[in-house]
């Protein structure tokens, strides 16, 4: 009876068919289970509980497989089992290994408490383990199939937690997208603002620019206003002084004077007046130009010819650049000229200086009636050539050139101190 409960577990065999198959699948290696007994355990699962349990309990009984080819005695048993050693042998060593796997496995269980360990344990077991266990141990197949829940539990909480990943994943480029633009906004911003900035600063330097224009424009217009109420003063001075000189002619020249032709002939210098023509069409004041040139050849250095040379290049660079004044020193007839006013600077020579002629508006030098005819007289003709280069003069050009004839002749006669040309 014992060697009967070692070859086989009769219970085992007939409380479920699938136990079997679940017991094939834990692919233990069973020496004595190969293909021809395995068609006698299927033939012996298909006979009743009785049946078997009379055969298990026969001293000794041959189950004898009936031949594929013999179809009517399938379903009959008679097989025999070989109570020998040799299969009692085997037997107990496929028990011993079945009972070594099922330790093995209780081991692994044992390992932790199933509410903490199930998950471990389950990655532990393979395939096999899970059949072996609901072959041999029906709670461990509850306590397995309660793994399995939790392990399929476990695994939809995972795809969740895989798709709240990827939700995240998603929002986290979205973030990292929205904050790219937030960043090339920033970068647009910070580059229109300085544009802005530069902008506004370039108005403000454009301004700034303008109103010095504007306040240089005015100085400059102020410049010239005081130069042209000077000249006008100047011409004012003149004009008093010939009236001054003309009261005291006596009326012998009166009367030659009238007796003079009214009409008066001149002749016209080819040269200078094809010199005069040009300097017409664009008219200006530089030296190297053979109308002016001519000019400062004949008449100005030579009416500027004084013994003080350094102070007569003085004079002339004031003129040209109309910063000279000359002033006559009031004078009463108890109160003579002092010693200092009888000496003339140009001529360095005693004569009568009742006149002042200040330069560049602050030195100063005391000069003779002859000096200061023949200063006033090159101030004179300037003054005309500057109205003509401003356009005030509206007179045809042969009157024109009639006119700077006359001043030609005026910076002539006071250079040779003709008293009677000035005046005229």
């Amino acid at each position: 009876m014992a060697n009967n409960d070692s070859f086989i577990d009769k219970e085992k065999l007939s409380s479920n068919r699938e136990n079997d198959k679940n017991l094939e699948e834990c692919n233990i290696d069973i020496p004595f289970y190969n293909n021809e007994d395995k068609e006698v355990f299927e033939e012996a699962d298909n006979c009743s509980d009785q049946t078997i349990s009379e055969i298990i309990h026969q001293p000794c009984t041959t189950f004898q497989v009936p031949s594929s080819s013999d179809a009517n005695a399938k379903n009959s048993l008679s097989m025999k089992i070989d109570n020998s050693p040799e299969n009692v042998a085997r037997a107990s060593t496929m028990r011993t290994k079945i009972e070594e796997k099922i330790t093995e496995i209780e081991k692994k269980m044992d390992q932790s408490t199933f509410d903490s360990s199930s998950e471990s344990l389950d990655m532990e077991l393979s395939p096999a383990d899970y059949n072996l266990i609901k072959v041999l141990d029906p709670k461990r197949s509850r306590s397995c199939s309660v793994s399995e829940m939790r392990q399929s539990t476990i695994d939809r909480l995972q795809s969740k937690l895989e798709k709240a990943e990827k939700d995240l994943e998603l929002r986290d480029e979205e973030v990292l997208r929205l904050r790219k633009i937030r960043d090339e906004v920033g970068s647009e911003i910070e580059d229109l603002t300085a544009s802005l900035f530069e902008e506004a600063n370039n108005m403000v330097r454009n301004a700034q620019v303008k109103q010095h224009k504007a306040e240089k424009s005015a100085k400059e217009a102020n410049m010239k206003l005081g130069m042209l109420q000077e000249e006008v003063q100047a011409l004012k001075n003149i004009v008093q002084s010939t009236t001054m000189h003309s009261s005291v002619e006596s009326s012998d020249v009166q009367q030659k004077a009238m007796s003079v032709p009214q009409r008066e002939l001149y002749e016209v210098d080819p040269i200078f007046n094809e010199e005069f023509v040009k300097w017409r069409q664009n008219p200006n004041l530089d030296k190297e130009t053979p109308f002016m040139k001519r000019i400062y050849d004949e008449d100005i250095k030579a009416c500027l010819n004084f013994k003080n040379t350094e102070l007569s290049q003085h004079i002339l660079s004031a003129i040209e650049e109309d910063q000279i004044t000359i002033e006559k020193i009031p004078l009463t007839k108890h109160e003579p000229l002092p010693k200092n006013y009888r000496v003339c600077a140009l001529m360095n020579a005693p004569r009568l200086c009742p006149y002042k002629m200040y330069l560049d508006g602050k030195e100063s030098y005391n000069i003779s009636s002859l000096s200061r005819n023949r200063i006033t007289a090159i101030c004179d003709l300037f003054c005309y050539l500057r109205y003509i280069q401003k356009g005030l003069i509206s007179l045809r050009i042969h009157e024109v050139y009639l006119e700077i004839i006359k001043k030609r002749r005026r910076i002539t006669s006071a250079k040779l101190g003709l008293i009677d040309d000035i005046i005229e």
